[in-house]
């Protein structure tokens, strides 16, 4: 299995759901919620994951 970055993760995810056309307020809390992902997983050493 390859590894991917968080950041790669979001990266992907992003992209993948710019076709849903969500609100600007929808996008700004999938961020917000990223945000806090990656804070989350810095503060606890994880800096990859399997794909």
């Amino acid at each position: 299995m390859k590894e991917i970055s968080l950041i790669d993760l979001i990266d992907k995810t992003r992209n993948e759901i710019k076709s849903f056309n969500h609100s600007q307020s929808t996008r700004w809390q999938y961020n917000y919620a990223w945000r806090g992902l990656c804070n989350y997983f810095e503060k606890h050493g994880i800096t990859q994951f399997l794909n």
